[in-house]
């Protein structure tokens, strides 16, 4: 099994251009299931916003505080992500700016 680093091989290329010359008619769609109904849609389900890489210092009382947090363990970034948001949100008395 290869990493999959978002590179095509050769094989994978040739494949989807030999699938972009076919016509629409002509390409076999019976081992995909129709979908019918969409269940509990969400508008803005998969939309990400988006993020910049940034790298900040933090005093060690502020990270020691933010691990002991229920979702600090999990993930420190979605953490402070979340706190930002929310004074975000109280700042401007715009409860959008929450997530």
């Amino acid at each position: 099994m290869r990493k999959n680093d978002g590179a095509l091989t050769r094989d994978e290329q040739n494949l989807l251009e030999d699938l972009e010359r076919m016509a629409e008619e002509d390409i076999d769609t019976t081992d995909i299931p129709e979908v019918l109904e969409v269940r509990n849609p969400r508008r803005g389900a998969y939309y990400q916003r988006p993020q910049k890489k940034i790298t900040i210092l933090l005093d060690e009382d502020i990270v020691e505080w933010l691990e002991s947090l229920p979702t600090g363990q999990a993930d420190l970034s979605s953490c402070v992500h979340n706190i930002l948001r929310a004074h975000i949100a109280q700042e401007t008395g715009d409860p959008t700016k929450q997530r």
